[in-house]
């Protein structure tokens, strides 16, 4: 007959004897995952989710989005034109006209289309030196017709709809 009793004791004991090996392997691995860890690029990621109040006001619910609506160059209505607030928000956010306006009143084309990485520690961005050069401020790209040296804002939507998810 075998015996099945586990002697808690004597695991201790054989644990106690191996601590140097178990500890090495421990901080190794520990060592490996720090190393591993800082290797690692920053990758940062921002959501957002945009929902009407449960207000039943609908000049007060469309006010909300006045200054957003504003930037695109939309006038909201003071009623409903059967569209939901969500929806308005969303339409907005996907119009070419928004993109426009950032465009023009913030120069975040090199920032879109351009951009490489990211420098924390010197806040600062930056770009692939084979489409803009960030010294002079010029785009330097080399394309075929028909496209130009600054890219249209339809080449500019196409990289914004790509980073820029819609639930």
């Amino acid at each position: 007959m075998t015996d099945k009793e586990i002697d808690l004791l004597e695991l201790v004991n054989v644990i106690w004897i191996n601590k140097l090996f178990l500890a090495a392997w421990t901080g190794l691995f520990v060592l490996i995952s720090i190393i591993y860890s800082l290797l690692l690029p920053n990758i940062y990621t921002a959501e957002t989710t945009l929902a009407p109040s449960a207000s039943g006001n609908m000049s007060s619910d469309l006010s909300q989005y006045a200054g957003l609506a504003s930037i695109a160059g939309i006038s909201l209505p003071g009623s409903s034109s059967g569209m939901s607030d969500k929806d308005l928000v969303l339409s907005l956010i996907k119009s070419k006209g928004l993109l426009e306006r950032l465009i023009e009143n913030h120069n975040i084309l090199p920032d879109l289309i351009a951009a490489k990485s990211w420098n924390l520690t010197t806040n600062s961005v930056s770009y692939d030196s084979d489409l803009y050069d960030d010294t002079k401020n010029s785009w330097v790209r080399k394309i075929k017709p028909p496209f130009k040296l600054i890219p249209s804002t339809q080449e500019a939507y196409k990289f914004f709809y790509k980073i820029i998810s819609f639930c």
